[in-house]
Parts: C-alpha cells; structure tokens; sequence
C-alpha cells in the first residue's frame, strides 16, 4: 500500500467530504492495516484499538480512517488509512491543525 504524499491526498479528500459513522468491520481491517504501515512512518508500534479511531470521512468511493498516531502527545498528529471499498488504497501521517491552519 503505497505512502501518499500530501497533495495526493488533499486531492482524495476533496471540499466535500462528508464524516460517516465507521462500520465495525471496517475499523477492524483499518486496525490491522495501520499496524501493518505503523513502523514504515516511523512510528513505536503499539496496540491499536478502536479508540484510536478518531474519525471517518467519506468522498466519492473513498474512506479516510483517521487514527491517533500518539496515546498522549500530539493529538492532531494522524495516521489516515484510505481504503476504497474493501482494498487498502493508501496512507499519509499527518499534522491536520499544521495542514489546515490559515485555509479558509
């Protein structure tokens, strides 16, 4: 599953992504997928649980998983696992209060 980079996935997301309640299958694949990618992004492995699912968003036939990539610290640092259906697409770590600060 490829590492997006930055615009890749701005353009994915696109302005009219809509959040959608996660389907608990869903967020059991998204889990074992992102401890899969964890380690690649230079992150500590830890035990990933649903509560670390911090949010879903849906555009056109993508799902963006948003998951904490810190238990304590950085709390808008994620890792966001797009799956298209039931395929994992892609991955990005990223800032979102640093990513969307200033845009209007």
């Amino acid at each position: 599953m490829p590492l997006l980079d930055k615009q890749h996935y701005l353009e994915l997301m696109g302005p009219n992504s809509e959040q959608i309640a996660p389907e608990p299958v869903a967020v059991e694949q998204v889990l074992q997928i992102a401890g899969d990618v964890w380690p690649s992004v230079g992150l500590e492995p830890r035990s990933l649980s649903g509560e670390d699912l911090v949010a879903v968003f849906r555009h056109s036939e993508k799902r963006f998983f948003h998951l904490r990539a810190f238990q304590n610290e950085q709390p808008d640092m994620h890792l966001i696992i797009v799956m298209e259906g039931d395929a994992a697409y892609g991955h990005i770590l990223i800032d979102l209060v640093a990513e969307y600060h200033g845009r209007g």
